[in-house]
C-alpha cells in the first residue's frame, strides 16, 4: 500500500477489485476503511450459480446477485443495522436460504425493467455506498470446466462441490455463452491506478491455475509470493483477455496489478 500514500499527494487514487465471494468482500471492507481517500470499484463475476443466487437465477431469470450483494455490503457507509439486514438469511418458511439482499437486488432489476445496472445502482443509493459495484458482464453466463480426465462440468456451484472425481484437477474454464464484457466494467478498468485480483485461492482444490498474458502456470509455481488462483477469478479475468482489454486497448502505461500475496 506504500504506493497509494504516494499517489494520494497527487489525486485519489482509482483502485479496482476483480472477483466476487467472501474474499472481495474482505477485500472491500478493508480498502473502505483504508485511512486516506480512495475511489473503489468492485468488478464482480457473474457466474454465481448456488445456494440463494441460484434458486432466483433459476426462478427469476435475473442476473446473480449474490457477489453483488457482498460487494454493496463491503462498500456501504450505511448502518450497521442496514448492512444485516442485506446480509439476513432466512432459516424457515418459503424464503428459507434467501437473503434479503439477494431478494432486494432481485426486485430492484424488475422494477428497472429488467436492468440489472441500475438496480445495482438503487440498491447502492439505499446502502450509502462508497464506491461502485459493477457487473463484469450483463449476458447471463454459465461457468463451465473441463477436468484432466476430459469431463466437462457446468454450473459454478457443481464445479466447486464436486460429486464425482473431485480430485481431478481442472485443466481448462469457460464462459458459456461468450460474454462481452459490461461498458461499465471496461471503462473502469483502463481508468484504474491499481487492479486487484482476487483474492488468489482456491479452497476446493488449492492447486494453481495461471492467467495467460498475466501469470503463466511456470511463473505461479516458481513464485512462492502468488497465491493459487480460483476459477472463478481465472473465468473473470480470461473473460477480459479474450477481448483483447489488457493486451491492446490501454493507450499509456497500464494499471499497475496489485497482488494478494503470502507475505501480505
Amino acid at each position: 500500500l506504500q504506493c497509494m500514500n504516494k499517489m494520494t499527494k497527487k489525486k485519489v487514487p482509482r483502485i479496482v477489485v476483480i472477483g466476487g465471494g467472501t474474499g472481495t468482500f474482505a477485500v472491500l471492507t478493508a480498502l473502505r476503511n483504508y485511512s486516506v481517500p480512495l475511489h473503489l470499484t468492485a468488478i464482480i463475476t457473474m457466474a454465481d450459480s448456488g445456494g440463494s443466487t441460484g434458486r432466483l437465477r433459476d426462478q427469476y431469470d435475473v442476473l446473480p446477485p449474490g457477489d453483488v450483494r457482498r460487494a454493496l455490503v463491503a462498500l456501504s457507509e450505511g448502518s450497521n443495522d442496514l448492512r444485516d439486514m442485506f446480509n439476513y438469511r432466512f432459516e424457515t418458511g418459503d424464503f428459507r436460504g434467501h437473503t434479503f439482499g439477494n431478494m432486494f437486488l432481485t426486485v430492484a432489476e424488475r422494477v428497472s425493467r429488467g436492468s440489472f445496472s441500475r438496480g445495482v445502482k438503487k440498491a447502492a443509493r439505499a446502502l450509502n455506498v462508497k464506491g461502485e459495484a459493477i457487473p463484469v458482464t450483463l449476458r447471463r453466463v454459465t461457468l463451465c470446466a473441463k477436468t484432466e480426465n476430459g469431463r466437462i462440468i457446468r454450473g459454478e456451484k457443481n464445479i466447486d462441490i464436486r460429486e464425482r472425481d473431485p480430485h481431478i484437477p481442472i485443466e481448462k474454464v469457460w464462459l458459456e455463452p461468450r460474454a462481452q464484457i459490461n461498458p461499465e466494467a471496461r471503462q473502469a478498468i483502463l481508468s484504474a491506478d491499481i487492479v486487484v485480483i482476487g483474492p488468489l485461492v482456491d479452497d476446493q482444490t488449492n492447486s494453481h491455475i495461471g492467467f495467460r498474458g498475466i501469470i503463466d502456470e511456470e511463473d505461479a509455481s516458481a513464485n512462492t509470493n502468488v497465491e493459487p488462483v480460483s476459477s472463478w477469478v481465472k473465468a473473470t479475468v480470461q473473460n477480459l483477455l479474450n477481448l483483447e482489454l489488457i493486451h491492446s486497448t490501454w493507450h499509456s502505461r497500464p494499471p499497475r496489478p496489485l497482488w494478494h500475496s503470502r507475505s501480505g
